[in-house]
């Protein structure tokens, strides 16, 4: 699961509105965490595809700062694979709403 702060505002559409870095947290269900440590994994995000963050030890829940700065303003999709090291894969992904000129709620 990817989580972002809960008071972030949101668009027409529904979806979170980020205009400044934000946390991201990442989880696994508690049916899976167990099984997902045992085996380990690294955490690997990507904006609209394209690398952003590798963590080589994966961890949950962890957090990651995702930096909208360099994104043209509209939707993105945030994306994490856990690939794990005994084959196994995991995947989620969230869509986000950038906007410039807007300070993200707390931030």
């Amino acid at each position: 699961h990817l989580t972002m702060p809960k008071d972030l505002p949101r668009n027409a559409a529904g979806l979170p509105i980020v205009s400044a870095t934000i946390p991201v947290r990442l989880d696994v269900d508690a049916k899976d965490r167990e099984r997902a440590l045992a085996r380990r994994f690294e955490p690997v995000f990507f904006v609209d595809g394209l690398f952003a963050f590798e963590n080589e030890v994966g961890f949950v829940p962890m957090t990651w700062n995702f930096d909208p700065a360099t994104l043209n303003e509209g939707e993105h999709f945030l994306t994490v694979n856990l690939r794990g090291y005994e084959g196994n894969f995991g995947m989620a992904t969230v869509k986000v709403f950038v906007k410039r000129g807007q300070s993200t709620s707390g931030r």
